[in-house]
């Protein structure tokens, strides 16, 4: 539910909305964590997205990876923005900024938070499309 309210709702709710969750929630899965990182990065809170990210215990999805990437880059950290890139493409081979920004994986209702997360993953180094399409 949270991850709908970050994509949908005004960037500091959805920051209350994950954190409520997480609260009556204990023993939350680390996915509920990831999905704070992304609402930092959103809402462009990189430095607490990136200290989100590095809490994670056991979760290494590809996109917890691409909005680790995005944040480092953002925060001007571009040699950890390409280790999460390179680490994003061990995970996911096909991983490109049209796949993850397409809106079946980034369902952004605001354009502005959309642009904001491509042009960051562009900075990190993902690759804009397949080897083969460019």
């Amino acid at each position: 539910m949270d991850f709908v309210c970050h994509m949908w709702a005004a960037g500091e709710q959805g920051i209350e909305h994950a954190q409520k969750a997480m609260r009556l929630n204990p023993y939350h899965y680390e996915w509920y964590t990831s999905q704070l990182g992304q609402i930092y990065f959103d809402t462009r809170h990189y430095d607490k997205a990136i200290a989100t990210f590095a809490s994670l215990r056991s979760l290494d999805s590809a996109i917890m990876r691409v909005y680790q990437a995005a944040s480092f880059a953002a925060a001007g950290y571009h040699q950890q923005a390409r280790k999460s890139v390179k680490r994003v493409l061990e995970l996911d081979a096909g991983a490109t900024v049209e796949k993850w920004t397409g809106p079946k994986l980034a369902p952004y209702g605001d354009a502005a938070y959309l642009e904001h997360f491509r042009s960051n993953l562009h900075k990190a180094g993902l690759p804009e499309r397949p080897a083969a399409d460019l």
